[in-house]
């Protein structure tokens, strides 16, 4: 089911002037991307997704 845009939560004022959100082509799937900020990165991955392979089928 595709969301909408009553579905997406609004972002808090100034979240675009410190962020970049980006689509990054890999290997055939697109992931989606927000970068921004400074201190160490920070890499968020769905429950489950416990090896380099988790996702694989």
């Amino acid at each position: 089911m595709p969301f909408t845009e009553n579905d997406v939560p609004r972002l808090p004022d100034g979240f675009t002037d410190a962020f970049t959100s980006r689509t990054v082509d890999a290997d055939g799937l697109t992931l989606h991307a927000v970068t921004g900020g400074n201190g160490p990165a920070l890499l968020l991955l769905p429950p489950g997704c416990s090896s380099g392979t988790a996702g694989a089928r």
